[in-house]
């Protein structure tokens, strides 16, 4: 399966600071999660910061995939992703932390552009 868009279901609360963890469905069924392809409509959450955490089994996220996703301060990325298209991350403003649990995972042009993360 590859994730096609993520939303937010029901009301938050007063909760400002939240960690999103997309689950592992093997757990349930046959199917896994492979790819992320477009992760962007939480763009009308602008008080959130978000600490999301991509699950083992991921291997590949789209190019632009969670562009311009403001309130994503911290992402953790599984030993299974291989690649990073271009600009997946690209203006996310509020983007600090990337933990890569892989030294395979290739990373595309512009991934970071627009964050607060090192590239060096």
């Amino acid at each position: 399966l590859v994730i096609t868009g993520m939303k937010v279901n029901g009301e938050l609360g007063n909760e400002t600071n939240i960690e999103i963890a997309i689950p592992d469905l093997s757990e349930y069924c046959e199917y896994r999660i492979v790819g992320i392809d477009d992760a962007r409509d939480y763009y009308r959450y602008e008080d959130l910061s978000i600490k999301l955490v991509i699950p083992e089994g991921v291997e590949f996220i789209n190019e632009t995939s969670f562009l311009q996703v403001k309130f994503i301060t911290e992402i953790t990325l599984p030993s299974t992703l291989r690649i990073i298209c271009d600009g997946a991350f690209s203006g996310c403003e509020a983007l600090s932390s990337v933990i890569f649990n892989s030294i395979d995972t290739y990373v595309g042009e512009d991934v970071f552009e627009g964050t607060l993360v090192n590239q060096n």
